[in-house]
């Protein structure tokens, strides 16, 4: 057995498959396979959970390898050629290129996870879900116990996802697939440029070029989150430049000894007063920050929530207006709604 396949699909596979998280427990998940068929060679990388498998063309001969995970991308790091060599070397598989040259443990790549390759009837996921899905999934939590607080929702022409703090909602003119998706699978998705949906058996499927992902299908049904995230009011109370607030919260944060509980937000015409009182240790910080609208009333809110929230916003100004128990934030276009909720 030998084969080469260029260093630079290695590179890219090795960032792609960064999504994947290497199970320790089987070690036969510790490798990477290598399956060379015609002009076209499958590199492959499973935990059972999740799978990345890229297509790469190649001219070698027929085989199929397993190579230690470890050894290939140190290999590929160090090496400053354009092709890697394989080869067979009894119970090691040896890497080289014209410089340098290592082994690998291997294994029978016939013991690897079968994956799987008939599938058909992809339809496409447009980019302003993608990336949707990647800002709603850095607010989701990512633990052991999973309810809707774990999720971000696609389908029926909207993606959300909530911690019970804050929020993110956006509508798609386009159509979607019903998917719950953890926060490493929009994590994921969200990088892509293009995307290609399909689901076979109890795995989601996400195709991009020559790349194909595939996640374990969350047993968590598909939620819509409309009643959390009303419909966007024609008038909006007041504007504020982003940064401002976020700044001001951050010198809330890193000014006192003690955890703060809340920031007072009151708006009287064309200025916004921001307070953090601070009794125990008698601390009092102020700020007015000019705004455009009309007066919101006053609240009271978490900074902390609140700069998770608006730093991901894509917008340098916010729109607010408020809601039962809750501040619902969006842009001058009203093209996605937030919401900072649970106001203290």
């Amino acid at each position: 057995m030998q084969a080469r396949i260029k260093k630079a699909e290695i590179d890219a596979f090795k960032l792609q498959a960064s999504f994947i998280v290497t199970n320790t427990t089987l070690p036969i998940l510790g490798y990477i396979k290598f399956e060379v068929e015609g002009d076209y060679c499958r590199i492959t990388k499973s935990n059972n959970e999740a799978f990345l498998v890229r297509t790469v063309s190649c001219d070698s001969e027929d085989c199929s390898f397993l190579v230690e995970e470890t050894v290939l991308y140190s290999f590929a790091d160090f090496s400053t050629s354009e092709y890697i060599n394989f080869q067979d070397d009894g119970n090691r598989i040896r890497i080289y290129d014209e410089r340098t040259n290592t082994k690998s443990p291997t294994d029978r790549s016939e013991l690897f996870p079968p994956i799987e390759k008939n599938i058909e009837d992809w339809m496409p996921i447009c980019k302003l879900a993608l990336v949707t899905a990647g800002i709603a999934g850095q607010l989701v939590f990512n633990g052991e116990v999973m309810n809707a607080k774990s999720f971000v929702f696609v389908g029926r022409g909207k993606v959300a996802g909530t911690d019970g703090n804050i929020g993110y909602y956006q509508t798609i003119g386009e159509p979607l697939p019903e998917l719950v998706l953890r926060k490493d699978v929009a994590a994921c998705i969200s990088k892509m440029n293009t995307c290609q949906y399909c689901r076979v058996n109890n795995y989601d499927f996400f195709k991009e070029d020559n790349s194909i992902y595939g996640f374990a299908k969350s047993e968590y049904g598909f939620m819509d989150l409309a009643q959390v995230f009303p419909g966007i009011r024609e008038e909006l109370t007041f504007c504020v430049n982003k940064s401002s607030i976020m700044k001001f919260n951050v010198h809330c944060l890193t000014s006192t000894k003690s955890k703060v509980e809340g920031v007072t937000f009151d708006c009287e015409g064309d200025n916004l007063f921001l307070q953090m009182l601070e009794e125990k240790w008698e601390v009092e910080t102020k700020a007015n920050i000019p705004v455009k609208g009309k007066n919101p009333g006053k609240f009271k809110y978490s900074p902390t929530y609140m700069n998770n929230l608006l730093k991901l916003l894509p917008c340098d100004e916010v729109f607010f207006y408020p809601g039962h128990n809750r501040y619902y934030i969006t842009d001058a276009e009203k093209s996605f709604l937030s919401a900072i909720m649970l106001i203290i």
